[in-house]
């Protein structure tokens, strides 16, 4: 009896939760889509096969699956790196040594990184360049078209300048 109870409140219980509306971004902040047979599972939906061949090519860090029999891919899942590691800080300027990334348009402020080591995540709209200063370091952007998230560039070494053809939204910056 106190079994048929106990799975009485566990079904009651499972049908008063609320269900996720389709395409929801889940606690983890991947979304899981499908393309032509892919399961995709990234930080920004991908829809298009377009889309998942950029993001294959992309440097960002992922995990691929392929079918054994085929060698045709099977499962993609974007590594998403934490949010904050706390030697990484942010400032509204650029200082001396900092990575910095460079707005493209005023009245934005340009955004300075610096620490020993870390990853940092956000949003920087309207970033035309995004420069080293004298660290090692990673930065990563949305594609304005297809919202892919790419390395600008990949690791890049100390005192390196790479300017984007078109104004881009930065994501991600890692400093070794």
């Amino acid at each position: 009896m106190r079994r048929l109870v106990l799975g009485a409140v566990v079904v009651a219980v499972a049908l008063a939760l609320p269900v996720p509306a389709a395409g929801a971004v889940p606690a983890d902040g991947l979304v899981t889509t499908e393309v032509d047979g892919v399961t995709v599972t990234t930080t920004e939906p991908i829809e298009t096969a377009e889309a998942l061949a950029a993001f294959l090519l992309s440097a960002t860090p992922k995990d691929v699956e392929v079918d054994v029999d085929t060698g045709g891919v099977v499962s993609v899942t974007e590594r998403v790196v934490p949010t904050v590691t706390p030697f990484v800080t942010v400032s509204g300027a650029c200082g001396a040594g900092d990575a910095c990334l460079v707005s493209g348009s005023a009245p934005l402020t340009d955004y300075g990184f610096r620490g020993p080591a870390g990853t940092v995540t956000g949003s920087w709209p309207s970033r035309v360049r995004w420069r080293t200063g004298s660290r090692t370091a990673q930065a990563w952007y949305r594609h304005p078209q297809t919202s892919v998230t790419t390395s600008w560039g990949g690791v890049l070494g100390p005192n390196t300048q790479v300017t984007a053809s078109v104004l881009v939204t930065a994501v991600r910056v890692t400093l070794y």
